[in-house]
């Protein structure tokens, strides 16, 4: 009897261990699925990667392209930042691409226009107008800066603009329509209505009277289609379209707040309406593609997120004629912003095994072409295969040091993109105070 008690206790003890152990190692697997602990072994060598890459004159745009889509994976960092201007540099040196996009504000981007065409204006405010306190730093002001210079001595018809792609923001479309109405001395008391309805600053509009507000744009629409021909020749046929496009963007604003709940699908379908809007300028006015610049996750050619999908749109519109230039990095200091509102240095590794090769070469950052690498050897199989790559957007999350799923994205990166530039080292940009 003493004897099958104590092996009942022996057995029960021995039961509580196995159970703690599994648990353990459920608990211990978990944290390893989600990839908690750092990473142990370095990724190997890829042949043939160093003999691939290039530099960014190496970037070639296939005949037939219309849009072209640079990509960053972060928006805290310099080198991201820095790029926009590079690429698009290039793109005006070596193709018909005169425009630039942005993930940024339309009306800010307009006004923004109209001060790279030579227009009145500070440098310092026209920055504060692309909508994001991500954008008030120095490699930004060197974009529109330098916009600004080559019109100077361009040809009139070999001009370069910008445009904005977003919708979170009303008060510069605001700006566009009553400077429209200054031009054309307005007579129906439509600047006098938009004061009444928006007030004088950011989201003054009253919820409840949406459908009434949505009426008078409708209304506004009406009348500047009516009276076109007369517009135009008072505002200029840009200005026109910019003045138009200002009220649509207004109504986008409206119903991503009050009828859409912010919706990041609503906001990306109103995006890839606002290419599509400056793409058919550039092509009947210029003859010329557009560049548009967004995070990774919007242009990418597949849907990268739960909460993207531009790029998903504009391949399916486009096919081909999209082209998309991702990026990433191995490791990032990456300015972004806490919870509280603050902006933090925030420390992590992508794991990207592209990204690593950047260390043994020279520069810090290089561009791989896709079409120009062998399926068959080692690196055509690696950018066939899932990749861990990084992705960090403009709010921190205290999880990311513990949780890797939630700033490491595994994708094919052929099936993502066209090319790739892979920076070894992002700094963080300085934002003005």
């Amino acid at each position: 009897m003493k004897n099958n008690v104590t092996e009942k206790k022996e057995k029960k003890k021995k039961n509580k261990w196995i159970g703690r152990i599994i648990f353990i190692a459920v608990i211990i697997g978990a944290l390893i699925y989600l990839g908690a602990f750092p990473t142990v072994f370095k990724p190997g060598k890829i042949d043939g990667f160093a003999e691939a890459v290039t530099d960014l004159s190496g970037i070639q745009i296939p005949e037939g392209t219309r849009i072209v889509a640079l990509g960053e994976a972060t928006h805290g960092n310099k080198e991201f930042q820095e790029l926009k201007l590079d690429v698009f540099k290039h793109l005006v040196e070596t193709t018909n691409v005169r425009a630039f996009m942005l993930e940024g504000d339309m009306g800010g981007c307009a006004l923004i226009n109209e001060y790279v065409q030579g227009g009145e204006g500070d440098l310092k405010e026209m920055v504060k107008l692309l909508g994001y306190k991500i954008y008030r730093t120095d490699q930004m002001a060197e974009l529109i800066s330098w916009m600004r210079e080559y019109n100077e001595k361009a040809a009139e018809g070999d001009k370069v603009r910008i445009y904005g792609m977003d919708i979170q923001y009303d008060t510069r479309c605001i700006k566009i329509l009553k400077k429209g109405y200054e031009k054309i001395g307005d007579t129906s008391g439509y600047s006098a209505k938009i004061d009444q309805w928006f007030g004088q600053e950011e989201d003054q509009y009253e919820p409840s009277k949406l459908n009434e507000i949505l009426d008078f744009l409708k209304e506004l629409e009406s009348d500047a289609q009516e009276h076109g021909e007369e517009y135009k020749k008072a505002m200029g046929t840009e200005a026109y379209e910019t003045f138009v496009r200002a009220a649509v963007n207004l109504e986008y604003y409206l119903h991503y707040r009050e009828t859409e709940n912010f919706s990041h699908k609503y906001r990306d379908e109103m995006m890839k309406n606002n290419v599509s809007w400056a793409l058919e300028i550039e092509e009947r006015e210029h003859n010329g593609a557009l560049m548009i610049s967004c995070h990774n996750d919007h242009m990418s050619q597949i849907q990268a997120t739960a909460f993207t999908f531009l790029g998903v749109f504009l391949q399916e519109e486009y096919g081909d004629a999209y082209f998309t230039i991702g990026t990433d990095y191995y490791v990032t200091d990456d300015n972004i912003r806490g919870a509280s509102g603050s902006r933090d240095i925030l420390h992590l590794c992508s794991d990207d095994k592209l990204a690593y090769q950047v260390k043994s070469l020279p520069e810090n950052q290089y561009y791989l072409d896709f079409a120009k690498v062998n399926a068959d050897s080692k690196l055509g199989k690696v950018i066939r295969s899932k990749v861990s790559m990084g992705s960090l957007g403009e709010r921190y999350n205290s999880l990311y040091k513990f949780v890797k799923k939630l700033h490491q994205l595994k994708h094919v990166p052929i099936e993502k993109y066209d090319a790739m530039i892979f920076v070894y080292q992002a700094t963080p940009i300085e934002v003005w105070e």
